[in-house]
């Protein structure tokens, strides 16, 4: 990816140099030939490495691949990063929470409706979720559908709780009306959750939530 990225940018800069060079000649026809005047030839150099400043702000940025149905970040190193960033800034008391989401029967949907419906039931899932959210939780579409939020609480807040966050999360779901064809499709969805200590790996806090979330799901087959 990064080296699609830097021919991008390499391909893109020679145009623009090149453009700088055709336009030059365009506005003076009867001048010189460029590589005569040492001066032109800088000019163009800058321009070309100024338009591939501006692509570099622009797109060099954008690491972390978004999802094309929902919009979401799609990856788990985004997720280690962030929270890797934002736990040096947290108080002594506040701790990460994993809670890893699993859409119910979205199997189901697509072989009776198709994957239209199914598509919709994931966006559905996800505003869903987002009415939860606060500003600075992490969500982020960990497969087909399966999403990961990772938020904080502290033991001195009232209103944030992670039984309460779950609840909340799980009623969204639950209670939203969704349609496809005039054919009511009801959503709701299994979690697992898992406080990710300090020094505790993404991968293993993930993973806890992932099994914690399977045995719901084994819970709700039996």
């Amino acid at each position: 990816m990064e080296k699609q990225k830097g021919l991008i940018f390499l391909a893109l800069s020679a145009f623009s140099f090149a453009g700088c060079i055709i336009f030059g000649e365009f506005l003076a026809p009867h001048s010189n030939a460029l590589l005569l005047f040492p001066a032109k030839a800088v000019k163009c150099f800058g321009f070309s490495f100024l338009v591939f400043g501006m692509l570099l702000i622009l797109f060099g940025n954008n690491s972390c691949p978004r999802d094309s149905l929902t919009g979401l970040i799609n990856g788990r190193i985004f997720m280690e990063t962030e929270m890797k960033r934002r736990r040096s800034l947290l108080a002594t008391e506040s701790r990460f929470v994993i809670f890893f989401i699993d859409i119910d029967g979205l199997k189901k949907i697509n072989d009776i409706h198709g994957h239209r419906a199914g598509d919709e039931a994931i966006l559905a899932v996800v505003a869903c979720i987002k009415k939860i959210l606060r500003k600075n939780d992490i969500f982020i579409r960990y497969g087909g559908d399966e999403f990961v939020v990772a938020t904080t609480f502290s033991k001195d807040s009232l209103d944030y709780d992670p039984c309460a966050f779950e609840f909340r999360i799980r009623e969204s779901v639950r209670t939203h009306q969704l349609f496809f064809e005039d054919v009511r499709i009801p959503l709701s969805v299994s979690i697992g959750r898992e406080v990710f200590e300090p020094r505790m790996d993404i991968d293993k806090a993930i993973k806890l939530a992932d099994e914690k979330m399977y045995e719901e799901k084994k819970r709700k087959a039996a």
